[in-house]
């Protein structure tokens, strides 16, 4: 029981900080269907992304989120296609929420400057579960959106399930791309005690590439969310050298400094991103591992994505 309300009291804590708002991977570059699904098969090619996240590894009230997706462009389609799944753990197992989403992007050439314009829209099917033994009246249930269980008459459910929406919208060409997305436009039920309406999520990014030398690129990109009434922004800073070796600094506006690192080779991107969180509890560390992996390259051409 000791160790039960140790748990809820760091939830509660975290509660507080985490502002209602989605899982947020700081490292796009190595999720791109999730930072937008106009991404799908966005670099003409097969491409696999791997991320795993350790938010607040020092604490047992931790959150750990696993990504994958695999997307491509399918010729006779003229379309990308893409399909992801993601895991996210709240305090060793106490809530999991899982989601798989099949993606559509359909790209449209404006011009013979190589600029598109790409809608797309993704649909995705949630569930969450909730270990109700190891929570007592009056502990968190959701952290991420505040939900505590503070109703005497009802005892919360073991699990639910529902189906989200999202769509994108992006225009780039090889050096730059900017985008929006409407996350949750369907705002499913995702209540374990009672109606929880997902909120919906406005998102908008941009990035930019600039070839210093032949070798040397610098990447600018930066992203804003808009969630439940809070504001959430990042804006980060990228140096590829020898178009191999990655090194980049980045701010979260949750007063959040984070570097990066990573390795490019033909087919293969390796990054590792760390960070500490100064708003929530003092120093409190994340850690994102990210892999890209493209089975074929059909153009030479280097987007603003692939940093």
């Amino acid at each position: 029981m000791t160790k039960n309300l140790k748990h809820l009291a760091v939830l509660a804590v975290l509660a507080f900080g985490a502002k209602a708002q989605d899982v947020f991977l700081t490292n796009p570059n190595q999720s791109l269907i999730y930072l937008n699904p106009s991404f799908a098969g966005s670099n003409g090619s097969l491409r696999g992304q791997l991320n795993y996240r350790n938010e607040n590894p020092n604490l047992s009230g931790r959150y750990v989120t696993y990504y994958a997706a695999v997307d491509g462009y399918i010729k006779p389609m003229r379309a990308g296609l893409a399909l992801s799944v993601m895991t996210d753990d709240q305090n060793h197992g106490l809530l999991k929420t899982q989601t798989a989403s099949l993606t559509y992007a359909r790209p449209i050439k404006l011009g013979n400057q190589g600029l598109e314009l790409i809608p797309s829209i993704q649909i995705s099917y949630l569930q969450l579960r909730l270990d109700i033994s190891a929570i007592s009246f009056d502990g968190v249930i959701n952290s991420r959106y505040n939900t505590r269980w503070n109703n005497g008459t009802a005892i919360p459910g073991p699990i639910k399930r529902n189906v989200d929406a999202t769509t994108g919208l992006m225009i780039r060409n090889k050096n730059f791309n900017a985008g929006v997305v409407a996350s949750h436009i369907t705002q499913p039920d995702i209540g374990l005690l009672g109606t929880s309406r997902l909120p919906l999520k406005l998102t908008a990014h941009a990035s930019h590439n600039f070839a210093m030398s032949v070798w040397t690129i610098v990447n600018i990109s930066g992203l804003v969310n808009y969630q439940n009434g809070y504001w959430f922004g990042q804006g980060a800073i990228t140096l590829t050298n020898a178009q191999r070796f990655m090194l980049g600094l980045g701010y979260r506006s949750t007063v959040t400094p984070f570097v990066f690192m990573g390795y490019k080779a033909k087919r293969v991107s390796l990054q590792l991103c760390y960070g500490r969180n100064y708003s929530v509890i003092a120093g409190s560390p994340f850690a994102e591992l990210g892999l890209t992996y493209t089975v074929t390259k059909n153009h030479q051409t280097q987007n603003a994505e692939d940093r």
